[in-house]
């Protein structure tokens, strides 16, 4: 027998092909791992889709699955070999986050790879409670949000005010992972607004929490269940690594919130007719410019609806009617609303009339119509009509005769010849008996009433020093804190920061374009790094890098060595490449770096106080007078009634909250007026003047009230002079004049700070100039202030008040020293008020008399007035 080797090596080898065929054949899959499990309801979670020895052909088309939100993948790719054998892997990690609880299953479907079609086969996961960490313990157990309606029930339109809280327990730290996110139907919402840092009780204990507001209205009556809101927070659950190098282990979670039902009523049954759908709280007015017109002069007519209620369901502004003589000219309506405020607006609607005959007619009357959701009422706005005017086109006297044909200059008519002369008249003929004299014009009468809320400046004692502590502390203030800000900018934990910050935008930017960095970007993501960690060198090596990481307080020195190895390599390796993950471990690394900072130091350095950097922003603060409260609604319809003491005593009453108003001391002096008490008339008149020199309709008043008066103080009559520097007195109040004495001060203050500025920046000598100048205008602006309130004379102190009864200068405050001197001070005296004394109050009066009278004989013009008791106001 003939022994042949190669023959039984052939035989295995053969046998070995064969039993290894099946395998070589079955090596290429898909499949996801983990294979199945359980999820947590709103907790993010890895799922991997693993391609083996394949790898995908173009996008992969995942199935939907209801309740499961899948993220952007990220991929990996990985080759082993064992025993022999060469498998490689790639493998798309998808973020999942499951939105309800129960089963899911993840349903087969077809891939297309290299090695053709596969067939992904199906996977079934468990939800239900998301635990944190290892703790075991539920989501809701530490962080809870909660949406909550201002109200319970409201009316269709209402405005309803939402309020959103999302709490967490101190145990854990966490982060806002995303902004809330909420998206309402059947309602018409304002964004949510910036976050608010607050504390709530929750057990007897303190929790911090983040509150957003927004307001929104229902568009359809019935039961209206508002959707809960969704927001991602991060929760550091522990930490991995070593002693020295160790990391935070995050774990973000889904929140969802409560829902709050809302009973939404439609609006009462029935409607007015005027009624166009609005609903909240709105105010119409009407303008007519001008009122007297001539033939094809045209007139405008505005209306205004202002308010807050639902703009954006369309509102429109009630029809007009308008005589056929008129040509009308309509644009369309302009709406604006504010910004951020989907709810506050105006609507404005003019009307363009051109008359084609003259006549008298009326525009109006104009009614509208709204719902008020507070008072559950229908609410009318009416305006009453308004008279217009129209002339001929060629204006003439209606006493002229009409010009005849034989006029030889008659007026329109222009033939080229000279016109014949008109033939004389008849003897027969009688002369006209000439027109009597012109009627006297009726005597004045006191204005009606004015609206009430209108305030003025009421003086105040100026001492000369605050003028210069206006002048010269800001500039002070302003040196120190420049010398301080110099003083920061040097320190080095400040640097850090910045470096930081600066990381942590290119980073984002880097991530956010799903794109490779650029080489630029790496070098400067490299120029950060050192900078954030004091890396002297300019080619550290990892050693470097991980010891300046440590020494600098940071963390995971190891993680920032390998990355700027990686960024090296890309920069100036052969291949050129970074690791698909490199920018989410570097963005990771940027976030959980921390800076231990510094406190800053005190400027103690003469470069940080005289400085040349870059040029600072100055803020003036100018300071404006709050509104004082408006009279009782009913004073103006007493008024009217004739009810004069009653509409004065209600007045008085809104005058003691806000004796600013110079509206109600107008209102009361027209009291005094109709009852014929002309002194306390023109008191109040002059204090309401005082106030607000440029209102005319006062200055009428006043003048009235002065006519029946046996004379006039001599302190008044600059308020009626029309001498230029007069009329440039009573452009301000006195209190006005004062303010603008500050603010001159204060831009005093503002030209040494460009003074104060130039030592520190560049170029120096235009901030010395600018500040020069500046200070020098101010010093003219306090000036010409000084100059005009000096001019009021006495009317400019807080204490000026008039004397309104025939009353007796006394030397002594009594009545039983009848040998005391005396002197008497006749009604509409201007007097300076001092102190009081039992009753009594000691004044300065014209001519520079001093003494005393009964305070019941003052009007005060800033004061309340002293009302005696028992007496009639």
């Amino acid at each position: 027998m003939t022994h042949r080797p190669h023959t039984g090596i052939l035989k295995t080898l053969l046998g070995l092909a064969i039993f290894l065929a099946p395998a070589t054949l079955l090596a290429q899959r898909v499949y996801w791992d983990p294979p199945g499990g359980t999820l947590g309801v709103g907790k993010t979670a890895d799922l991997s889709l693993v391609f083996e020895n394949a790898a995908p052909e173009g996008d992969i088309a995942l199935p939907t699955v209801p309740g499961l939100d899948f993220g952007i993948p990220s991929v990996s790719r990985q080759t082993s070999i064992i025993n022999l054998k060469t498998t490689s892997r790639v493998t798309y990690t998808y973020t999942v986050r499951p939105m309800q609880k129960g089963r899911i299953v993840i349903p087969r479907f077809i891939v297309q790879t290299d090695e053709g079609p596969m067939t992904v086969p199906s996977v079934a996961f468990d939800v239900g409670e998301a635990s944190v960490g290892q703790t075991g313990l539920p989501i809701e157990e530490l962080v809870q949000s909660q949406l909550t309606a201002s109200t319970e029930i409201a009316w269709l339109g209402e405005i309803v005010d939402l309020d959103y809280l999302l709490v967490s327990t101190p145990r854990y730290n966490s982060s806002l992972g995303s902004d809330p996110i909420w998206n309402p139907s059947g309602i018409i919402a304002e964004p949510f607004g910036k976050p608010q840092q607050v504390e709530v009780r929750q057990g007897g204990l303190r929790r911090p929490a983040v509150r957003y507001t927004t307001r929104m209205i229902p568009t359809s009556p019935g039961r209206l269940e508002l959707p809960p809101v969704r927001q991602r927070i991060n929760i550091q659950t522990g930490t991995r690594g070593s002693f020295f190098f160790s990391q935070p282990q995050i774990e973000e979670f889904l929140i969802t919130s409560s829902s709050p039902t809302i009973d939404v009523r439609p609006l009462p049954e029935p409607a007015p007719e005027d009624f166009l759908g609005a609903v909240g709280q709105f105010t119409l007015e009407s303008r007519i410019v001008p009122e007297n017109a001539s033939v094809g002069e045209p007139i405008t007519w505005t209306l205004v609806l202002k308010g807050t209620g639902n703009w954006p369901m369309g509102l429109r502004l009630p029809q007009r009617s308008v005589s056929a003589d008129f040509e009308v000219v309509q644009p369309d309506p302009r709406e604006e609303i504010e910004d951020g405020q989907m709810f506050t607006g105006s609507l404005t609607e003019d009307a363009v009339l051109v008359p084609t005959k003259p006549g008298i007619y009326e525009l109006g009357p104009i009614s509208f119509s709204f719902f008020d959701p507070k008072a559950g009422v229908y609410r009318t706005e009416f305006i009453d009509a308004r008279t217009v005017t129209i002339q001929p086109a060629a204006n003439r006297s209606p006493l002229s005769p009409p010009p005849t044909a034989a006029a030889p200059d008659a007026p329109g008519r222009d033939t080229g010849t000279a016109a014949p002369p008109a033939e004389p008249p008849a003897a027969t003929t009688t002369a006209e008996p000439p027109l009597p004299d012109d009627l006297p014009a009726p005597a004045p009468l006191p204005r009606d009433p004015l609206p009430e809320g209108r305030t003025g400046l009421i003086p105040f004692h100026l001492p000369a020093a605050w003028w210069f502590l206006v002048a010269f502390i800001p500039p002070a203030l302003t040196w120190l804190g420049l010398a301080f800000r110099v003083s920061r900018r040097e320190d080095l934990t400040r640097i850090r920061a910045r470096a930081r910050r600066e990381m942590l935008a290119l980073l984002d930017r880097m991530h956010a374009g799903g794109r490779t960095p650029t080489a630029a970007e790496l070098a400067q993501w490299r120029r950060l790094t050192r900078t954030l960690w004091r890396i002297p060198r300019a080619e550290p090596t990892r050693a470097d890098i991980a010891r300046a990481v440590t020494e600098a307080g940071g963390k995971h020195a190891l993680a920032w060595a390998e990355l700027w190895r990686e960024a090296d390599s890309a920069l100036y390796g052969s291949d050129g490449e970074l690791p698909e993950d490199w920018t989410l471990r570097a963005l990771k690394a940027a976030r959980e770096a921390r800076i231990v900072r510094d406190r800053p130091g005190f400027p103690h350095r003469l470069r940080h106080w005289a400085p040349r950097l870059t040029a600072p922003l100055l803020v003036l603060i100018l300071l404006c007078p709050s509104s004082g409260n408006a009279a009782e609604a009913d004073a103006r319809t007493l008024y009217r009634e004739g009810k004069f003491a009653e509409a004065r005593a209600a007045w008085l009453a809104a005058l003691a909250q806000s004796n600013r108003d110079w509206a109600l001391h107008n209102n009361i002096a027209l009291t005094y007026a109709q009852e014929e008490r002309w002194p306390e008339a023109a008191a109040h008149w002059t204090s309401a003047l005082l106030l607000n020199p440029r209102e005319p309709a006062i200055r009428a008043n006043l003048r009235l009230a002065l006519l029946h008066l046996d004379g006039v103080d001599s302190e008044l009559r600059r308020l009626f002079s029309d001498r230029l520097a007069d009329r440039g007195m009573r452009l301000l109040s006195p209190a006005g004049w004062q303010v603008l004495f500050l603010i001159g001060a204060g831009i005093v203050a503002a030209g040494l700070g460009g003074i104060i500025v130039g030592l520190f920046f560049e170029p120096g000598r235009r901030w010395r100039r600018s500040g020069a100048a500046l200070a020098a205008a101010g010093v003219l602006l306090s000036g010409t202030a000084t100059w005009a309130g000096d001019r009021f004379g006495p009317l400019a102190s807080p204490d000026a008040g008039m004397i309104v009864t025939p009353t007796e200068l006394h030397s002594i405050p009594s009545d039983l020293a009848e040998n005391q001197q005396k002197t008497l001070l006749p009604p509409g005296s201007i007097i300076v008020m001092d102190r009081t004394f039992l009753g009594w109050q000691r004044v300065q009066a014209g001519g520079g008399s001093v003494g005393w009278v009964r305070r019941e004989t003052i009007i005060p013009f800033y004061r309340l007035p002293h009302v005696k008791p028992g007496s009639a106001a």
